[in-house]
């Protein structure tokens, strides 16, 4: 009788020692800084944000090429992703079909001229392009969207490019067949003001060998000899290059890159791009330029964009945004609307001469007085 007693009593006493146990509290853990309740979960990291447009589309292009002529080589673009598949209208095509409207600013004014878009298309004009007629010819400053139906006139920001007219018939004007020089139209690109404008035209007519009372930058393109060289070179190059879907290219002169030019689609291209190449051929038909860039130095001009400062302002016309590009040896503009490139504009950069001072003659020393004096 007393053995069954004896281990019930040992059960309950291990019954009570494993309460104890159980209700006891804790011990105190001391949490590393920065664990908390969810330190053992797998968070995913946070995405990259995306790279702008610009840098975006030029890491997708494709080189292909090279076609040559005459000391002109030219390397063609292509993607498979263009960003846009919208038909733009031209400058030329609005001229030329009256959709797109030019007028003078009332009594005229030099830097503004005024355009309307009736068409049903959005229009596209390029820095660089030249407006033929009014009170002087112009260039257009920089890339610009208008849209379509327009009821009301759109200042259009222009510099002058025949400095020494001042009248005409204020509502006729035409496009012309080229851009202005690429010498001119990289400088438009690079902050340029009106009167380095005039001093980069001046060079241009007088490297070409043309002559003009008004100092006129469409006559390289409208004299008899310039134009059947520039005609020649273009031609060539025109038949040589492949109909494909291209979107940009880049021109050197001889070993040197000169200019990258990449559009929204392969139909704004097609558009553009002669008009391109005769601004390249107008600079080296009185030049002797021997050999051509590689594909890699090619490559590597575009991949200046990645260290090169991006700076954005509205558009003219308040659609879109012009980003400013400078640096790492790079210059140039892009025109960007809804998060997509219109165009990109790429130059070597333009290294400005830091003015001297004027040395000063220096001021004659003060002299000390005499120590017998001071007695």
């Amino acid at each position: 009788m007393k053995k069954p007693g004896i281990f019930l009593t040992y059960l309950v006493v291990i019954a009570a020692v494993m309460a104890w146990v159980l209700a006891a509290p804790s011990p105190a853990v001391r949490l590393k800084p920065g664990d908390d309740e969810g330190a053992g979960e797998v968070r995913p990291r946070p995405r990259p944000e995306p790279p702008n447009s610009v840098v975006r589309y030029l890491s997708r292009v494709r080189i292909q090429g090279p076609y040559s002529d005459r000391g002109l080589t030219v390397y063609t673009l292509t993607t498979h992703a263009p960003e846009s598949a919208y038909n733009y209208l031209t400058l030329d095509e609005g001229i030329a079909s009256g959709q797109i409207l030019i007028q003078e600013i009332k009594d005229g004014s030099v830097p503004t001229l005024q355009l309307r878009n009736v068409s049903r298309r959005w229009a596209f004009l390029m820095n660089g392009e030249l407006v033929k007629g009014g009170k002087q010819n112009r260039t257009v400053r920089s890339d610009m969207l208008v849209p379509p139906n327009g009821t009301a006139w759109v200042n259009l920001p222009v510099f002058c490019v025949e400095q020494g007219r001042w009248r005409g018939v204020s509502g006729k004007f035409s496009a012309g067949k080229a851009f202005a020089p690429n010498s001119v139209r990289a400088g438009l690109n690079q902050g340029y003001d009106q009167a380095e404008t005039w001093r980069k035209v001046g060079e241009a007519n007088k490297a070409a060998g043309v002559r003009t009372a008004t100092g006129d930058v469409t006559v390289i393109y409208s004299d008899a000899k310039t134009r059947k060289k520039i005609d020649e070179i273009t031609s060539r190059l025109i038949r040589c290059i492949p109909r494909k879907q291209y979107v940009g290219l880049v021109i050197a002169h001889g070993r040197r890159i000169v200019s990258a030019d990449l559009f929204a689609n392969a139909q704004l291209y097609a558009n553009l791009y002669e008009k391109v190449i005769r601004s390249h051929a107008a600079e080296v038909f009185y030049r002797r330029h021997t050999g051509s860039p590689t594909h890699a130095e090619v490559r590597a001009f575009l991949n200046r964009i990645h260290g090169a400062s991006l700076t954005r302002r509205p558009a003219p016309g308040g659609h879109g945004t012009l980003i400013r590009i400078s640096g790492n040896r790079l210059g140039g503009e892009a025109l960007e609307y809804g998060g997509r490139c219109i165009h990109v504009a790429l130059f070597p950069q333009i290294v400005r001469p830091v003015p001297v001072p004027i040395p000063r003659p220096p001021r004659p020393p003060v002299p000390l007085p005499h120590p017998e004096r001071r007695r």
